[in-house]
């Protein structure tokens, strides 16, 4: 054993990314520069990003399919919110898809962003709406 690979050290490596991580990542990526290209150069783009949005009026009149696509959504102005949301899934979800398993994974990750979103509008629901202070 080589005095670099001791097993009473801490590693640096950068974490193993699973197949359901990468599917995730890649199609966060691939949406969020088609969302970039739409909003930024086609003229009326931003209604494709729209129909993906999840909002309370669009929820009320039954489109839930918004509670699972928005989470798909990054800032179409800001590369920033992107990199970010993919570093933190990078750093933060290896170890749970590795302990779970794929299909664990993606049904905890879903279930996160619906139930985000549900309460998202359940707090905006209860707090009214917002006006000039």
């Amino acid at each position: 054993m080589s005095r670099f690979n001791r097993p009473d050290q801490p590693s640096f490596a950068l974490p193993r990314v699973g197949p359901a991580l990468k599917a995730v990542l890649i199609t966060i990526f691939a949406v969020g520069i088609l969302e970039a290209i739409l909003v930024g150069y086609v003229p009326g783009g931003e209604k494709y990003f729209e129909i993906l949005a999840c909002s309370s009026a669009t929820i009320a009149h039954g489109e839930l399919w918004r509670l699972f696509t928005a989470g798909l959504l990054t800032s179409p102005t800001s590369m920033g919110h992107l990199i970010f949301t993919m570093v933190g899934l990078y750093f933060l979800s290896p170890e749970l898809e590795r302990t779970w398993g794929k299909w664990r994974f993606i049904r905890f990750l879903l279930i996160s962003v619906a139930l985000g979103f549900l309460l998202t509008i359940a707090v905006g629901a209860i707090s009214g709406p917002r006006g000039p202070a």
